[in-house]
């Protein structure tokens, strides 16, 4: 890849879309493995209606046409500070959302420009940060800033609700899903808050601060930490199954009925509903992002500047 990734990769269809350190943006082939094309820029990838966005410059998102690399490059808007190089910009049917120290920013698909869908006022002790990746549906942005959780309308501008944590918030990304939002706090406790209303449905304790996005079906919801892997009951909150497991804190990705782990020591593959151990692969140097499951074939990038497609069998 001509240098490491910390972001996951995206398939589309026979597509596979990567970026690296050394500043560029690839596009492959899936079954050829044939370099398709390569544009300028760094950052997390995500597709859109034909479109890659998320690389960017300090204030410009860029967005990659998906079958020629043509590049696409929204106008700058004028900020004190740079955008926030580790938010995600998320593209959406309403515009592509990005967080910066104080706004919530709209940049039009066509003209590239920037509106403020939402400012915040200046900071406080307690509102210092953000949610590096924030959760989308249904018209409602949820995101974090220090201590506060926010369900944002993207029409309106205004709040649907505001809930205020006893500690840091924004350290953890939130997720979406079953009418629910999750997500962690540096009180090392994991929430489920309902998306509608804000109010709190369960919390479960987590051994140490997480900081990576929960992976959620329909029916559980799982984290890892620095001591383990856990499973909670979706709707109760009653942990299914945990497993102590010798890996640094890892992004916890889900297909087809397996938990996938990707960290420095290499790829550790679990049971969805038992936690039971399928396989490992080791690598020196392990790799540097979460995985990406299509179609059974694990994509990830590596330390060693590589990137794998491992099947798994």
């Amino acid at each position: 890849m001509g240098g490491g990734s910390s972001y996951p990769v995206v398939v589309v269809d026979n597509y596979l879309y990567a970026t690296s350190r050394n500043g560029v943006v690839l596009a492959f082939d899936r079954e050829s493995e044939e370099l398709l094309w390569e544009e300028d820029g760094h950052g997390p990838l995500m597709a859109h209606d034909g479109t890659i966005y998320g690389p960017r410059a300090s204030h410009s998102v860029y967005g990659y046409d998906m079958e020629s690399g043509a590049r696409w490059e929204s106008t700058e808007v004028e900020l004190d500070r740079s955008l926030n190089l580790n938010n995600e910009p998320i593209p959406t049917n309403n515009g592509v959302f990005v967080i910066s120290d104080d706004h919530v920013w709209n940049v039009d698909f066509d003209s590239g420009e920037y509106t403020s869908t939402h400012e915040y006022s200046q900071y406080s002790r307690d509102l210092i940060g953000n949610t590096d990746i924030p959760a989308y549906n249904n018209g409602i942005l949820y995101h974090a800033r220090g201590v506060e959780l926010y369900a944002l309308n993207v029409e309106t501008g205004e709040h649907e609700w505001i809930v205020k944590g006893e500690n840091v918030m924004h350290s953890g990304n939130p997720a979406v899903a079953n009418g629910k939002v999750y997500i962690t706090s540096a009180d090392e406790q994991l929430y489920a808050y309902d998306a509608e209303s804000g109010d709190e449905i369960w919390t479960v304790e987590t051994t140490t601060q997480v900081e990576t996005s929960p992976a959620v079906t329909d029916k559980k919801v799982y984290f890892g930490d620095n001591q383990r892997v856990a499973a909670v009951n979706a709707e109760s909150g009653e942990i299914e199954w945990d497993i102590d497991i010798a890996i640094p804190e890892s992004e916890v990705v889900i297909a087809d009925g397996v938990v996938y782990l990707a960290n420095s020591l290499g790829l550790t593959a679990l049971d969805s509903n038992t936690g039971g151990l399928q396989w490992e692969l080791e690598l020196d140097g392990g790799f540097t992002s979460p995985p990406t499951v299509s179609d059974g074939v694990v994509y990830l990038p590596a330390l060693n500047n590589s990137l794998y497609a491992i099947e798994d069998t």
